[in-house]
């Protein structure tokens, strides 16, 4: 329980500092004019060979899609999909290639690791939770000493509560769930 007390608040800045620059990161992808553009002509291109195989136009693609423009080729067997987009940008509207300029904080956000900050966060819940339940065993079997409780293994919020404000680790474990909550709500902001 000590190590986990002394570990935490490091722990939580890090996380936190993880999820601030993903969300950030995000913010930047979604408010990029330039990319919203590239993502129009991306659509409309393909509508435009969608078309010319007697296929329905597309209203929208996944962002997963995209990952398919370098698999998809022209009939030479070289020119992908890709290619044909950035040439038919730098044509057309050359501004557009600088569109990563829009998202200054996309180069360090893809160097976390998402999956283990999600991980990282399960298992500060799993301690915080550990230490929870080994200050309130403390409180409960101090309070049974001195006649004051009986002993009871179900305890209501409340009594829970009042339980681990009676010691130091019992309050810092409240604050560490309000703190982890916190957290825990940017995380899925970023997640979503």
């Amino acid at each position: 329980a000590i190590l986990f007390v002394q570990s935490f608040p490091s722990c939580l800045e890090e996380l936190r500092r993880d999820a601030r620059l993903v969300q950030k990161a995000c913010d930047e992808i979604i408010n990029s004019a330039r990319f919203r553009k590239i993502l129009g002509i991306i659509l409309s291109l393909g509508n435009q060979l969608n078309a010319a195989g007697g296929r329905k136009a597309a209203e929208a693609f996944s962002a997963k899609s995209l990952l398919k423009l370098k698999q998809a080729k022209a009939f030479d067997g070289k020119t992908t999909f890709l290619h044909f987009v950035v040439r038919s940008i730098r044509r057309n509207k050359a501004s557009l290639i600088h569109f990563k300029e829009d998202m200054p904080s996309l180069c360090n956000a893809e160097k976390t690791n998402w999956s283990m900050v999600l991980s990282e966060i399960n298992q500060l819940e799993r301690g915080l939770d550990e230490v929870r339940k080994i200050s309130l065993d403390y409180s409960q079997t101090k309070m049974l000493a001195d006649d004051t409780i009986t002993l009871n293994s179900s305890l209501s919020l409340a009594r829970e509560v009042e339980l681990l404000q009676l010691t130091a680790v019992g309050r810092f474990t409240l604050d560490a769930c309000l703190r982890v909550t916190a957290l825990v709500s940017e995380i899925n902001k970023a997640n979503d």
